[in-house]
């Protein structure tokens, strides 16, 4: 069988590494984002973008412990994945819909709606997440 505990290791070691890569990377244009004062409304959406993917790292992560025999730790692990990779989704939706209206009709229609564009993925993917 090819995914036997010695496989299984290796996996999970690979999972974790590839994971704190991927953090690092996140947080790092996060924190250029921070940093920097050129905040154009499609750096906004790619920030965003890139804190799901932080929290989806954060949650892979977690492969490095026995998550398996402590159920709270295991549910969070859960909670973080499914949340991190659900919001990662509707953000690059939305960010293709909005490079398309930003195209299609005007800049300006597109950048009126940051806050409830923001809200809605933050709230459906918290529900979705929980159920």
């Amino acid at each position: 069988m090819w995914l036997d505990s010695n496989n299984t290791t290796i996996a999970q070691y690979l999972t974790g590494t590839l994971s704190i890569i991927s953090l690092f990377c996140s947080m790092f244009f996060v924190i250029m984002f921070i940093v920097s004062r050129s905040q154009k409304f499609y750096l906004k959406l790619v920030f965003y973008l890139q804190i799901s993917d932080s929290i989806l790292a954060f949650g892979l992560f977690f492969c490095f412990f026995d998550v398996q025999n402590n159920e709270p730790l295991c549910r969070l692990q859960s909670f973080l994945i499914q949340f991190g990779s659900l919001s990662s989704v509707f953000w690059r939706t939305a960010i293709s819909i909005v490079m398309y209206v930003s195209i299609k009709m005007n800049a300006e229609t597109a950048e009126a709606q940051e806050l409830p564009i923001l809200l809605a993925l933050f709230w459906l993917s918290l529900i979705l997440s929980i159920m």
